[in-house]
């Protein structure tokens, strides 16, 4: 995170940000390093799991196949960079069920400095 950049200052900015707020879809919130740090109900509904099970973790660990955890990282880099990208993948929910999404990963600028990113999940 750009220096002086905390976890609440991304949660702020993303929770203020019209697109969070009104989206339906399942919308996790990640820091510059790709941990997760918060998400929607969306987001627990599409997994299984709850907000405070997904925080500290990466989303690559629900991925199913090694290539597709490669282009998550990938993702994650271009959003840092400023590039919002998207791909297809399977992710597999706290029941064990694979689930096919479609992802996008966007960056969350303040100040016109990425300081998180963010993602949306579709099935």
């Amino acid at each position: 995170m750009h220096k002086g950049v905390c976890k609440m200052d991304i949660l702020k900015a993303l929770t203020e940000n019209e697109f969070y707020l009104q989206k339906e879809d399942a919308i996790l919130l990640f820091d510059l390093t790709g941990i997760i740090i918060n998400g929607n109900r969306s987001a627990e509904e599409l997994t299984g799991f709850s907000v405070g099970e997904l925080c500290q973790s990466r989303l690559n660990s629900l991925v199913i196949e090694e290539k597709d955890s490669n282009i998550l990282h990938y993702l994650l880099i271009r959003a840092e960079d400023g590039f919002t990208e998207n791909t297809e993948m399977a992710i597999r929910n706290k029941s064990g069920e694979r689930i096919d999404l479609a992802i996008e990963i966007a960056p969350l600028f303040v100040n016109d400095n990425v300081i998180g990113m963010y993602g949306t999940l579709k099935r």
